[in-house]
């Protein structure tokens, strides 16, 4: 934040919770709503392109069992728990009213959206998420960077 002249704002809280009520409340508390509010003045974001599977490394935050569901809806990315498919479709998982994280609208919105990624593991995710229309500039190594072209192009 201090390199781009701007303010950090921390969310502490769990990506995902058990009820729609719970997310509800958690969005009203005091510590997270000011928090919650800054979503929708964005200008700059910066996010990673998870892949489905996870690739070594990889921060499973949803669960296992959750990524074996959204690979059967045909999921092969995510940005910020938004899972996506090869055509960077959206698809409607089925916790997007649990998750405390801003969303693919606020993302949008965004003047300058940033995606970062590396690994040729991830290919099939970063073509996906430059399909969906959300990223504006894309980061990643050149053997990656070969490999999106190679399915955008094929």
């Amino acid at each position: 934040a201090q390199n781009f002249g701007g303010k950090a704002h921390f969310l502490l809280a769990p990506v995902m919770v058990g009820s729609n009520t719970l997310h509800d409340l958690l969005l009203k508390d005091p510590a997270i709503q000011p928090v919650v509010e800054k979503w929708e003045e964005l200008t700059l974001v910066c996010f990673g392109i998870g892949a489905l599977p996870p690739v070594p490394g990889m921060v499973v935050y949803l669960g296992e069992e959750n990524v074996s569901a959204f690979r059967g809806m045909g999921a092969v990315g995510d940005v910020c728990a938004h899972y996506f498919d090869a055509e960077g479709d959206f698809i409607d998982t089925g916790v997007a009213e649990r998750l405390i994280g801003v969303g693919v609208r606020q993302l949008r919105r965004a003047r300058t959206r940033v995606a970062v990624a590396s690994g040729v593991e991830r290919a099939e995710a970063v073509a996906g998420a430059l399909r969906t229309g959300l990223v504006s500039t894309l980061i990643v190594d050149a053997q990656l960077a070969a490999a999106v072209l190679d399915l955008l192009e094929g």
